[in-house]
């Protein structure tokens, strides 16, 4: 499964406004890491680096042990999927089938496979049964899923995702995050949205032109100062239980998820009703 690795990567704008200063970064075959950061950061820049979409002025990306450079660019793009923030920049077929077949085809695969790929990419994403509806008469999260189905069935190890829940609904949101959480791939998702990171990612990355701070997402949301720096904030969950930190309750740990929020109430809970009735 696909690593990345970025070396002292700077790049600036043809303007000559600086995008990124000096980033080196490493991902692990298999890692789920959220690149966060304001708008303007850097985010959707370093993904089109990672990508190859565009060069950087200085330093190098190494994809799976080899240098990516304009030579190599098209072999290695193989290996990654990139999802844009707005699907109607992805999406061009005419028909969904044909929009998710694209990619199989031009690989050169036999019609077959391209029918096994279409058929299993579309049941991943919710979308089975669609293949003949004409995409752009589709809702917003609808379009998400088919550009998804059609990165999917070129089987990229990488995916590379830039604000998957922007203008997404609740429930589009919702879906969309439970199909991203499901997939075994190495997933690089740039965002601002630090509620959704919590679900997608195991760890962090914080940007701002420069790397501010990286580890797992509990560390990084841990730094309040410098997140507040970065104009991001801590997960809703995690701002209710600071919030009862600072009243007097305590709190051994801070959730990132519901899921562990249920786990520290109840210890809350217990701990109280222990004190309550006093030594057995």
């Amino acid at each position: 499964m696909g690593g990345v690795e970025l070396k002292d990567i700077s790049y600036s704008y043809p303007d000559g406004t600086v995008a990124l200063r000096n980033v080196s970064w490493s991902i692990g075959g298999g890692q789920k890491v959220a690149i966060l950061g304001p708008n303007g950061a850097g985010k959707s820049t370093l993904l089109k680096i990672l990508a190859g979409l565009v060069f950087p002025d200085s330093g190098s990306v190494i994809v799976d042990g080899e240098e990516l450079s304009k030579k190599n660019a098209d072999v290695l793009r193989t290996k990654m999927g990139v999802l844009f923030q707005d699907p109607d920049d992805q999406i061009f077929m005419p028909r969904v089938w044909d929009d998710v077949a694209f990619g199989p085809i031009n690989l050169g695969l036999p019609p077959e496979r391209v029918r096994e790929l279409v058929e299993t990419s579309l049941e991943v994403v919710h979308m089975q049964g669609h293949a003949d509806r004409v995409p752009h008469h589709m809702s917003y999260g609808e379009k998400k899923r088919v550009a998804i189905a059609g990165i999917l069935a070129m089987e990229p190890d990488i995916l590379l995702l830039d604000e998957p829940t922007s203008n997404l609904d609740p429930k589009g949101r919702r879906e969309l995050i439970e199909i991203l959480g499901g997939l075994d791939k190495t997933m690089i998702v740039a965002t601002h949205d630090v509620n959704a990171a919590t679900l997608l990612a195991d760890r962090g990355f914080v940007l701002n032109e420069r790397k501010l701070a990286e580890g797992t997402l509990r560390d990084v949301f841990s730094q309040s100062t410098l997140l507040e720096k970065a104009n991001l904030d801590v997960p809703d969950i995690t701002k209710l239980f600071m919030s009862l930190r600072e009243n007097g309750v305590t709190v051994d740990k801070l959730p990132l998820s519901i899921e562990e929020a249920l786990k520290e109430l109840s210890d809350i809970l217990g701990n109280k009703k222990k004190r309550r009735q006093g030594p057995v």
